[in-house]
């Protein structure tokens, strides 16, 4: 999400520090920085009004706007889990329902949420539970990251190792069919706003924008599992998450508080993923510590449909995302059973499109799953093909 109108927002911080530190207040602008410099301060460098000082002495204080090159401040989403990031169903799972604790942890590099990009260390933990004979489940997972901070500060100083909760993510599935070869599941992912509103804080601690956490999306998915063997497997899934309400942008237009500007909704996203992987060692055919070893590829795919929402004001124009995400990633990696209880996934994801259709430069991660009830004792070919 781009914050745009370059002009409009550094005289609203000009204003604001005007009033506060009085009229002699100075705006000097620069290609990618603008910074209010209050009387009597000294510029040991640059200063000239095509360029911004590159350090400031004897000031009592210093405002910076910090811009991406295209003149936008970037911010997070709240969407679906704002800079934590969105849960995808297929992540860490299966078409057969299971029972089983989750713990995920995935690093990713250089995450474009800001204009300098921020690694994100991402943490999920959950639980899914069978019912009806073991033909549909009820899956709840919480993630959280250190991450970029929901409070964006106009001064360059946003924090970008901050703790920040996520959406409650609840996934309903169901299996549809199955046979000797093949099981079909369905089902639907309802992403709860439980994450932190996202804010744009000046130097002065007053809040100039706030997109507050309110939308529900609503992931309707469809994925198959193929055994054509007792060691080969394959599976797919599709999915597509519709942001169903939006949310509500509030705005400090004449820096006497916030007022409604309207609402902001995020494009569909489709993500299609697709996973083959061989077992060299079976679930099945030991009884010593390591109960499974196999290989896996994916090739995981999303894209967003539709146009950006746009959120247009005198002063500010806010846009859900800078374009449409078109990213093709590929995963390598390998399951590990450990016992009859403990599965765990190693991976290592890396994007194959350029710079603009990724959202991280490389991925790794470490998924385990811990089984319980009828899962824990389940050796048969559906049991343990997990996605990454």
């Amino acid at each position: 999400m781009a914050l745009t109108n370059q002009p409009a927002l550094q005289q609203l911080l000009l204003a604001q520090a005007q009033r506060q530190f009085g009229p002699g207040v100075q705006l000097v602008n620069g290609s990618s920085v603008a910074t209010l410099i209050p009387p009597g301060t000294v510029t040991t460098s640059g200063g000239a009004p095509s360029e911004a000082p590159t350090s400031i002495t004897q000031s009592p204080f210093s405002l910076a706007v910090r811009y991406t090159a295209e003149g936008q401040l970037l911010i997070p989403t709240p969407t679906g889990g704002g800079a934590v990031g969105r849960t995808t169903i297929s992540d860490d799972n299966s078409p057969m329902p299971r029972d089983r604790v989750i713990f995920d942890y995935d690093l990713f590099n250089n995450v474009p949420l800001s204009a300098r990009g921020v690694d994100v260390n991402r943490f999920s933990v959950g639980i899914e539970k069978t019912f009806l004979d073991g033909q549909m489940s009820l899956e709840v997972r919480l993630p959280f990251a250190s991450t970029l901070s929901d409070d964006i500060r106009t001064d360059g100083s946003t924090s970008s190792d901050n703790v920040e909760l996520g959406d409650l993510n609840l996934t309903l599935k169901a299996l549809l069919y199955r046979s000797s070869t093949i099981a079909v599941a369905g089902g639907l992912g309802i992403a709860v706003p439980t994450g932190d509103n996202v804010k744009v804080v000046d130097s002065f601690g007053d809040v100039l924008l706030r997109v507050k956490n309110e939308s529900v999306v609503l992931t309707p998915y469809l994925a198959y599992l193929l055994t054509p063997t007792d060691r080969l497997f394959f599976q797919n899934w599709v999915e597509f998450g519709f942001d169903t309400n939006g949310n509500p942008v509030s705005a400090n237009l004449d820096l006497t508080g916030l007022q409604n500007v309207g609402r902001l909704r995020d494009q569909t996203l489709c993500q299609v993923d697709a996973q083959l992987g061989y077992w060299l060692i079976r679930p099945d055919e030991t009884s010593s510590l390591v109960r499974g070893l196999a290989p896996f590829v994916e090739l995981h795919y999303n894209a967003t449909l539709g146009n950006p929402g746009q959120l247009q004001t005198t002063a500010i124009s806010l846009v859900a995302d800078e374009g449409h995400v078109n990213e093709l990633n590929l995963t390598a990696g390998f399951l590990s059973g450990i016992g009859d209880n403990m599965q765990i996934g190693v991976g290592v994801v890396v994007p194959l499109r350029g710079n603009n259709d990724r959202t991280f430069d490389w991925q790794i991660g470490v998924h385990g799953n811990y089984f319980f009830g009828p899962s824990a004792g389940d050796r048969s070919r559906y049991a343990r093909a997990t996605n990454f």
